[in-house]
């Protein structure tokens, strides 16, 4: 639950001279507060939204607000207004807030961004539905296989497929858009049901094969390398990046 609102505080308090309080007529009696508003969220302040001042007599301990001002309050309380500042920490949230987006920013500026991640990406942008066998004979006969064992529920005809051959290196990409709806102990069988139809397929038997499981949005969430898997929501890109070839050395 988010708790957010808005809090105010005391600014500042000015001693008015030479004004009678409307109320008792005892002059030299009356004070101008301010009090600054500020938005918050679980108390934490994120910034000012403005400024309020209360006249009160120490004599007859009247209080009243602008409402009840006369004109030569008003213009007191206009002057005092523009040298009353609301304080640093009033905008300590957007602080906090903009330290943390300039940070994120810098990471990702400086951090080091592998090249095979693009190529990866430029793979998952290519895949298609339902693959023609002239163009992806691979992905043919999964499709083919999955549109008849899976289950309707999760819409096999949404399926999107692409698979990648380079020297004696596979790649099998597959987006399941409603595979987050299954156990996470049930996903993993999809990638076995694709290793049992490529034990089918004699050119493929000997190659390094690299797997990619998708869920809505192209989000990974079961990968699997000869060298390493990871079987998660967010499951990492980087088991896939082998196939590519090796790393760039960063000087």
């Amino acid at each position: 639950m988010i708790i957010y609102g808005s809090r105010a505080t005391h600014l500042n308090t000015f001693q008015l001279k030479n004004l009678p309080c409307p109320y008792c007529s005892q002059e030299h009696t009356q004070q101008m507060s301010f009090f600054g508003r500020y938005a918050h969220v679980f108390w934490i302040p994120l910034f000012p939204i403005g400024k309020k001042s209360v006249c009160e007599c120490t004599h007859c301990k009247r209080t009243y607000d602008s409402s009840d001002y006369s004109e030569k309050l008003h213009a007191i309380n206009s002057e005092l207004r523009g040298r009353v500042k609301s304080p640093t920490w009033n905008w300590a949230g957007l602080m906090i807030v903009g330290a943390i987006f300039l940070s994120t920013t810098l990471f990702e500026t400086f951090r080091y961004h592998d090249p095979r991640d693009e190529l990866l990406e430029a793979d998952i942008s290519r895949m298609m539905y339902q693959p023609e066998e002239s163009k992806d004979s691979t992905s043919y006969v999964i499709s083919a296989f999955l549109n008849d064992f899976v289950n309707e529920e999760l819409e096999p005809q949404q399926f999107k497929y692409l698979t990648k051959v380079v020297d004696d290196k596979l790649l099998v990409l597959l987006e399941i858009p409603k595979f987050s709806s299954l156990e996470r102990e049930e996903r993993p069988e999809a990638l076995r049901m694709i290793e049992m139809v490529l034990t089918t397929e004699e050119g493929l038997k000997d190659k390094k094969k690299y797997y990619g499981l998708m869920g809505k949005n192209s989000q990974m969430m079961v990968v699997k390398s000869p060298t390493d898997s990871s079987y998660s929501a967010f499951a990492s890109r980087e088991p896939l990046y082998e196939f590519y070839g090796p790393a760039e050395v960063k000087d």
